[in-house]
């Protein structure tokens, strides 16, 4: 894996749907071997930080379990995320996901 955490996580916010999660608000501590981060979701709105904080839920995993979040995977998500916390809030972010592989076909407009 060559990305980041951090382009991990601007990866996930780019694929959540937020009108399918208006009303979710959680705050999430994510522990990672290269280090912590404050994962806020608000109005649907995904938002991150380093660091760590009283969070509702707490997963600790690697980089691959936040890129299974990304592909909807949730046999790799349940081996490679440990939750503490409110176990829910990562299911309600998960089904809020944008599947690219859903949106192979597109029209592109020309000029």
């Amino acid at each position: 894996l060559h990305m980041t955490p951090d382009m991990i996580l601007d990866y996930l916010g780019i694929f959540v749907d937020t009108t399918k999660i208006p009303d979710l608000t959680f705050t999430a501590n994510i522990i990672l071997p290269e280090g912590n981060y404050v994962l806020r979701v608000k109005n649907g709105v995904l938002l991150y930080q380093k660091d760590t904080q009283d969070a509702d839920v707490t997963w600790t995993t690697k980089r691959a379990g936040l890129l299974s979040i990304i592909q909807k995977n949730a046999e790799n998500v349940a081996a490679l995320i440990q939750q503490e916390g409110d176990e829910t809030c990562l299911t309600r972010l998960m089904d809020a996901v944008t599947v690219t592989s859903e949106y192979k076909y597109f029209n592109i407009i020309e000029p």
